[in-house]
């Protein structure tokens, strides 16, 4: 009985330990900059929208740090969405978007694909021109779907 004991509170550890590494995490963007030298790493004072998307999880919000009224302008291409995220430009909670996402190349700015739900929250889309004979010059959405609000 006494080993059957350690074996459940272990099981209960590892599975505790696994459910708290699995819980949503909210990133921070803190610059306006389209940049892969802002890695987002955990005490980086740099971390662009881009490296954001690129290092969340599923699930996962990405918001704004001191950032409200900006514009960040790609020059990098679309941004490659291809799991569940939030992405948070509401930072006042007012149902008006403080954000804005624009670019300088002849890209769209975002594509969706293999995702089950992506939000946009207090975004503008503005700009953006699809390749040839492709659709969705601001988003484009492939299997995937998306939740606006704010915008």
């Amino acid at each position: 009985m006494y080993r059957s004991q350690i074996l459940n509170i272990l099981f209960l550890a590892i599975t505790v330990s696994m459910t708290s590494s699995l819980q949503a995490e909210t990133i921070w963007v803190d610059t306006v900059l389209d940049s892969a030298g802002c890695p987002c790493t955990f005490g980086s004072s740099c971390c662009s929208l881009r490296n954001a998307i690129a290092v969340a999880s599923p699930s996962d919000t990405v918001t704004f740090k001191g950032l409200s009224g900006s514009t960040i302008e790609l020059n990098g291409g679309e941004l490659f969405i291809d799991k569940n995220l939030i992405i948070d430009g509401d930072l006042d909670n007012d149902l008006s978007p403080d954000i804005t996402i624009t670019t300088s190349t002849e890209s769209r700015i975002i594509k969706i694909d293999n995702a089950l739900l992506v939000t946009l929250d207090g975004l503008t889309i503005f700009g953006g021109k699809p390749a040839p004979a492709l659709y969705g010059a601001g988003i484009s959405i492939g299997t995937g779907g998306i939740t606006s609000k704010g915008c």
